[in-house]
């Protein structure tokens, strides 16, 4: 049976960027495969299956996007704890790095364990 898996991680665009063309294209391969490596621990092997990939990083979304530093959405500063210059303001959603629905979800779940469960004093 066909399918697809979409995996989603987060990716430095200034470690990108300072690539050049050479180690650009090494670095993807290698990504790739520990990216892989990594998600096999959770899905069932599928590397015998692949017929087709496609990665792409920060700056690939700068070069058919111009996003700046490679966003996909959203804020190109992510703050991971969601913090604001207002207090009381806590930021979740896909603007603090994580993608779709699904990251959505899992950054206000973050936000509430890091903010409201554990009682981090605001700034």
């Amino acid at each position: 049976m066909p399918g697809k898996l979409r995996i989603t991680a987060l990716a430095n665009f200034d470690r990108w960027q300072s690539l050049d063309e050479s180690a650009y294209r090494l670095e993807k391969l290698r990504w790739y495969d520990r990216i892989t490596e990594s998600a096999v621990r959770f899905v069932p092997d599928y590397r015998g299956h692949v017929v087709d990939t496609d990665m792409f990083t920060p700056t690939t979304i700068v070069r058919f996007s111009s996003h700046d530093n490679g966003a996909v959405y959203g804020a190109p500063r992510k703050l991971k704890d969601g913090r604001t210059r207002l207090a009381n303001l806590i930021l979740c959603g896909t603007d603090q790095g994580f993608l779709g629905i699904i990251g959505a979800m899992l950054s206000g779940i973050s936000m509430a364990n890091l903010h409201v469960l554990q009682g981090t004093p605001q700034s």
